[in-house]
């Protein structure tokens, strides 16, 4: 981790609101560890044991998301996986949680898996506008263990991790994952200068967005936001971001995570497929329904080049579908247009089946009726609820 030191991701996890999770499955017994901030996020008492912290946790996940939380815990005894999914807290009601794990496969005693947890309510409904605990004595055995792992589990490559000092703009962390979305290779020690020029030609679909970081070069907090690079281009690539900013040792520093929604467009290396739906779909995406992401893979509708402009400030697949169908959809003709898209719908009806079609109207900007229909396709060689949605129109009417 170069000169990111323990006590400085304490402190980012702290500013964060990230908690710090670590499982233990032996013999079907499920043991649950968690730092003060775990406690604080899952509204349970620090003084619970392993087990009943298990239970508790378990116990207060959303019942509408019950399922999609069996499915990520069995995804993650053999890889590492993300959710997004509801918690019903005991103080603060409903909110959403972002959980992000791995398998620890050094262990061969029992299973073990670590973590973290974030709090992305805020981010996820626009409607509703730390040291690790001493007194656990089993966590403070593997207190070195958790260390090691926990560096290891923000180098993983499931997320880019960037971190800086400001305003000297020392580099003080750039792992793997983040090299490859901004395209810096290993080589390239000094790579400061050359990230902030990228930044120069990056497109923020939130004009807000530039005023929030800017904010963070004086001040403590966090900002959620998508990013997209080489916007209009054949090599387009959106992020979904948060960065963080913080002081340590009198110096301000500033770390960014970063996920490429881009890398779930892997339909396109099968260019005879991708060439085949193409030519009968205006506009073909990738959906991850249990990380409730989206990814454009291909668009020939200048319609829904608008639709899009419109629902990139928001950085969720089900966040979309709602401000289209806000802005786009005849509720009277298709009252169950958002119940229909959702993703709890759709994992239960795909659960059973590897297809889905829908028709459904909408209107454009110029008052003009249009008839789609939009087909989801489930990507069975593919862990969890991998689809491909495409869509075509099938009559227009002023």
């Amino acid at each position: 981790m170069g000169n990111l030191m323990l006590n400085d991701m304490q402190k980012f996890f702290e500013v964060a609101k990230i908690s710090l999770w670590r499982l233990e499955i032996d013999n079907d017994e499920c043991f649950l560890y968690g730092n003060d901030c775990f406690d604080e996020l899952a509204g349970c008492d620090s003084n619970l044991s392993p087990s009943e912290k298990f239970e508790f946790f378990n116990e207060h996940v959303s019942q509408l998301d019950k399922e999609l939380f069996k499915l990520y815990l069995q995804s993650l005894i053999s890889d590492t996986s993300e959710i997004i999914y509801r918690y019903d807290h005991p103080i603060m009601g409903q909110i959403y949680i972002r959980c992000c794990g791995t398998r620890d496969f050094d262990r061969k005693d029992k299973i073990v898996i670590g973590g973290y947890h974030q709090n992305v309510t805020d981010l996820i409904t626009l409607e509703d506008n730390n040291k690790i605990s001493d007194d656990n004595v089993k966590l403070k055995k593997h207190q070195i263990e958790l260390e090691n792992f926990y560096k290891h589990l923000l180098d993983s490559e499931s997320c880019g991790l960037m971190a800086y000092t400001y305003p000297e703009r020392k580099m003080i962390h750039l792992n793997k994952k983040a090299r490859e979305i901004y395209n810096i290779s290993e080589d390239e020690v000094d790579c400061t200068n050359k990230l902030f020029e990228i930044a120069k030609d990056t497109y923020m679909p939130d004009p807000e967005t530039i005023i929030k970081l800017y904010r963070l070069k004086n001040y403590d907090g966090s900002v959620d936001y998508t990013e997209v690079l080489n916007y209009g281009k054949e090599n387009e690539k959106e992020v979904i971001a948060r960065t963080t900013s913080f002081l340590s040792d009198n110096k301000r520093v500033l770390i960014t995570t970063l996920i490429d929604t881009s890398e779930y467009n892997s339909i396109q290396t099968n260019n005879a497929i991708f060439e085949a739906i193409a030519s009968d779909y205006m506009s073909i995406f990738k959906v991850d329904l249990l990380n409730n992401l989206v990814s454009l893979v291909y668009k020939k509708d200048k319609f829904l080049n608008k639709v899009r402009e419109k629902t990139l400030q928001v950085n969720t697949y089900y966040e979309r579908i709602k401000i289209f169908n806000d802005n786009y959809i005849d509720k009277e003709l298709c009252p169950d247009f958002l119940e229909i898209m959702s993703p709890e719908y759709l994992v239960m009806y795909l659960s059973k089946h590897n297809t889905f079609t829908y028709e459904f109207k909408c209107k454009t900007d110029e008052d003009k009726i249009r008839d789609y229909e939009i087909k989801f396709i489930r990507l069975t060689n593919e862990q969890g609820y991998k689809l491909i949605m495409c869509s075509r129109l099938l009559s227009e009417t002023v």
